[in-house]
């Protein structure tokens, strides 16, 4: 009987493991979910280059998205295309040149295969992980 009871209580204790380890995995959220990601490198004309990053996802009605981070620059949310139950996002980066009091001549560069997109539900700031961002050239975006 008593190795009964030590077998229930490990299992027990190990169930609430898992538990608090899902509830805290990086990357996972219930209020968006990530249907189309899109990177399209940005050239010619009067642009130096960069990289347009593209998402098309759903979301609570109460989550507002905020901002993408891309190679640990943030740019903001341009909302281009609503339908009943999904939205379709832009953020725009840069390739660009600075000069930075006390670091000198600094370059970015927009690049990566990973993004962050940032947002808020209920006054609390969260952010999702994006990963493997599909590479997609601007005409082959509306074919």
């Amino acid at each position: 009987m008593k190795s009964f009871n030590s077998v229930v209580l490990t299992l027990l204790l190990l169930s609430s493991v898992s538990c608090k380890n899902v509830e805290h995995t990086p990357g996972l959220s219930n209020e968006i979910s990530i249907i189309k990601k899109i990177k399209t490198p940005l050239g010619g004309g009067m642009v130096k280059g960069g990289m347009k990053i593209s998402l098309t996802l759903q979301k609570e009605t109460k989550v507002q998205l905020d901002s993408i981070v891309y190679n640990k620059k943030a740019a903001e949310i341009n909302e281009v295309k609503q339908n009943a139950n999904t939205v379709w996002v832009e953020s725009y980066f840069y390739n660009e040149k600075k000069m930075i009091e006390g670091m000198g001549m600094k370059e970015y560069k927009a690049e990566g295969n990973s993004c962050r997109l940032f947002y808020t539900i209920n006054g609390k700031s969260k952010s999702i992980l994006v990963t493997t961002l599909e590479l997609k050239n601007e005409e082959s975006l509306w074919e």
